[in-house]
């Protein structure tokens, strides 16, 4: 009984690892079949930047505190901060370089910011301030520009236009920029046929309000003052044949006024419904 009983422990005792290390296999399988689960990342939460300064009152910021605080309006992309700290830097600036800085920077806030009035006056008053800086041609050439962008279309007022005009002519008496004074020459072209297109509109008001003789003299005018412009002298002689079309009684009723939007060259037309039977100008500007 005691060697029987010895051989069924002796069995047990062998049997215990082989089942250990069939239980371990089939772990091992099942961890390999089992998809990994990955864990999710946390999104690292961006640094919140704080305002410099924000304990000190703000008639007591010193420049470079201000000069800091302006770096964090910038970064945080506040402008209403910032445009209030170059006005204050501008304004309380103790060094005449310092002024300069403050005051073009000023400038290029308000031309990004699309506050053309304003950025047109204060790139004026850096020239007027300061015509020997080397940033002078800098700032006539952005107040040329932004005088440009805000001339209207050739049917309403043009005074923004001509001022442009002016602007460029006196710009290119001393600009040295060789690209400054390309853009200054393009503008100047623009702008010069602006203001004939804005003539031929008025030319039309005249003739369909029967000013025969006020659309002469604007006539005229077109001939002395776009000499140099060659759809003036191209289309010239058109204006007044149109002119002569409108003052003869036997050809005044088919006339409907000048078309601004058709075509390459000066073309005549009739409608195909005799109802409707018109003669039309056409020209393009």
């Amino acid at each position: 009984m005691f060697v029987s009983l010895s051989k069924k422990t002796w069995f047990l005792l062998f049997l215990l690892p082989l089942n250990s290390m069939i239980s371990f296999a089939k772990s091992s399988a099942k961890k390999e079949t089992e998809p990994t689960q990955l864990t999710k990342k946390r999104p690292v939460k961006k640094a919140r930047l704080t305002r410099p300064h924000s304990d000190v009152l703000w008639k007591n910021l010193t420049e470079q505190q201000l000069i800091d605080q302006l770096d964090y309006a910038r970064a945080t992309r506040d402008s209403e901060l910032e445009c209030k700290i170059l006005l204050h830097l501008s304004k309380t600036a103790k060094q005449q370089s310092n002024l300069k800085k403050y005051l073009l920077q000023l400038a290029d806030f308000y031309f990004n910011q699309k506050s053309l009035p304003k950025a047109l006056e204060y790139y004026t008053a850096y020239g007027t301030l300061f015509p020997g800086s080397l940033n002078a041609e800098y700032a006539a050439y952005k107040a040329l520009i932004t005088s440009f962008y805000t001339t209207l279309e050739p049917n309403r007022d043009t005074t923004p236009t001509e001022q442009t005009i002016t602007l460029a002519t006196e710009f290119l008496k001393t600009a040295l920029n060789e690209d400054y004074r390309t853009e200054a020459v393009t503008i100047i072209q623009q702008c010069t046929q602006k203001l004939f297109t804005h003539e031929l509109y008025v030319f039309d008001h005249y003739i369909k309000q029967k000013k025969y003789s006020s659309a002469q003299h604007r006539l005229e005018y077109i001939e002395k003052q776009f000499k140099t412009l060659a759809d003036a002298q191209r289309l010239l002689p058109h204006l007044q044949d149109i002119l002569a079309t409108a003052q003869d009684p036997k050809t005044r009723s088919f006339f409907i006024g000048v078309d601004f939007d058709y075509g390459i060259e000066p073309k005549t037309t009739r409608l195909r419904n005799k109802a409707q039977k018109r003669h039309v100008d056409r020209i393009k500007v």
